[in-house]
């Protein structure tokens, strides 16, 4: 199904979009059951993509609504791209974003790129991808994510490095999501950053939200910032492990600031790195801090 500038009065409404299928080795070209293009702003509602192969939606330049739509067990995920959709009481869940010789894979439920998503009230649910961001991976993108849950979302193998992947939830890369209210659960990854990545200047923000029973096994717990300075603003942090930096690993100049948090146990990694931490109570928490790193706690 294709649209193009098509407008708001056009309405897919309770269809069941299954089995489509195409190819492509172009990592932003995948052929999909619903491709939208130039300025296209239909309202999707109530629709159901399952089982499609090669992503189930592309949007290029395009503003579409979707309302209450799953998706679910559809690979390469949803692509968009210099789009600004919005997604409200959507379910992605089982996407997977790790078949064909398209390497690396990035985001399992969404690729975004050079977008502006809205996400309101969507539950994303063991997606996977097999390098980065098992539910979303973000570039050059802002997304806005509210009243959110990210549930056992799965980064198992990466096949560019032959390790394990990274960040379950969201991977950022030169993109600043703003996150609010939102639940980060079971994020467990087999190498670091179990539930975010911030690389390349990505200055997101994360207001209201739990980060729960997130782990790596060697650095970030909950997050890892590559030379990137995130807010967390009155954030729990609850049960986080990894090898350094259970909570948070800061590197190459990432000064992370965190106002009015909490965390019941972990610690914070910090190589060349300012964070700054105010009025915020972290019991059982170490401060780990190496080449030239300061850390300010107020």
């Amino acid at each position: 199904m294709r649209g193009r500038s098509v407008d708001i009065t056009s309405v897919i409404d309770g269809f069941i979009i299954k089995d489509a299928s195409g190819s492509s080795q172009v990592l932003w070209e995948h052929p999909s059951a619903i491709v939208l293009n130039l300025g296209a702003t239909p309202r999707i509602k109530n629709c159901i993509f399952l089982n499609n192969s090669n992503a189930s939606l592309n949007f290029s330049s395009s503003s579409p609504q979707l309302f209450n739509c799953t998706f679910e067990n559809n690979s390469y995920g949803q692509i968009l791209n210099n789009s600004i959709p919005k997604f409200t009481n959507c379910i992605f869940k089982n996407n997977f974003n790790n078949i064909g010789n398209v390497s690396p894979y990035y985001g399992g439920a969404l690729l975004i790129k050079n977008s502006n998503p809205i996400f309101d009230s969507c539950i994303f649910l063991k997606n996977k991808a097999n390098d980065f961001g098992g539910a979303i991976a973000n570039f050059n993108s802002n997304p806005i994510i509210s009243n959110c849950k990210f549930l056992g979302n799965d980064v198992p193998h990466n096949y560019s490095t032959s390790e394990d992947g990274r960040a379950s939830d969201i991977y950022n890369n030169n993109s600043s999501p703003i996150v609010t209210n939102t639940l980060f659960s079971d994020s467990i990854v087999r190498s670091s950053a179990g539930s975010i990545e911030n690389v390349n200047n990505s200055n997101g923000s994360f207001t209201n939200c739990i980060f729960r029973n997130c782990r790596a096994f060697y650095y970030g717990g909950v997050c890892l910032n590559d030379s990137s300075s995130p807010l967390f603003k009155n954030c729990a942090f609850l049960d986080s492990k990894a090898l350094g930096g259970a909570i948070i690993y800061n590197k190459n100049h990432s000064n992370s600031i965190l106002i009015n948090c909490i965390a019941n146990v972990g610690s914070f990694y910090n190589d060349n790195s300012n964070p700054i931490f105010l009025n915020s109570t972290f019991a059982n928490t170490t401060f780990n801090s190496y080449n030239n790193s300061i850390v300010t706690i107020t």
